[in-house]
């Protein structure tokens, strides 16, 4: 794992993210694509069900709605979930383990067809919102194929990714 998250510099990959929440009657589901680059840069194309794009560069988050004309910006340090997402994302693909384990309770182990890395955080603060993370990985290349954030109040959010390129070229 040490070895190949070396070698991961970037991603790219279509997404679908399902939300659960005990709060809410469905679940939200939503599509499209991610693009993730070392040390901390994240764009999410959303396509359905409202198109949007985010873009995280460890200090920033910008949202914008096409559709709306509207564009929003926030300092990424008063934004805890979106440093929590931008965080697991980070973990998952390119964290090395003695850090997350200075963060996190972590189990590395096999599950069907791939590697799951569990996290479950030390923080009494990150613990009130999140109970754990999940992060499903193809054994040979660590390609993700699913992060799974089980929130501390019952709700639950699971992105699966296809499609994914790893180190890609960037413009």
């Amino acid at each position: 794992v040490r070895e190949r998250q070396k070698r991961v510099t970037g991603l790219s990959a279509a997404v679908v993210q399902r939300k659960r929440d005990p709060l809410l009657k469905d679940e939200a589901v939503s599509r499209g694509r991610v693009s993730f680059r070392k040390p901390a840069s994240l764009r999410w194309e959303v396509e359905s069900p409202e198109r949007m794009v985010m873009v995280m560069d460890g200090e920033t988050v910008t949202t914008y709605f096409p559709a709306r004309k509207e564009a929003e910006r926030r300092d990424m340090r008063d934004d805890f979930a979106s440093r929590a997402a931008l965080g697991f994302f980070e973990s998952g693909i390119s964290a090395s383990l003695p850090e997350l384990e200075r963060r996190f309770h972590v189990d590395l182990f096999r599950s069907d067809d791939q590697v799951v890395l569990r996290l479950i955080p030390r923080s009494k603060m990150l613990s009130r919102a999140i109970a754990s993370v999940r992060i499903h990985q193809d054994p040979m290349e660590g390609r993700p194929r699913r992060i799974v954030v089980e929130g501390a109040r019952g709700d639950r959010t699971e992105t699966t990714f296809s499609g994914v390129t790893l180190n890609p070229d960037f413009p």
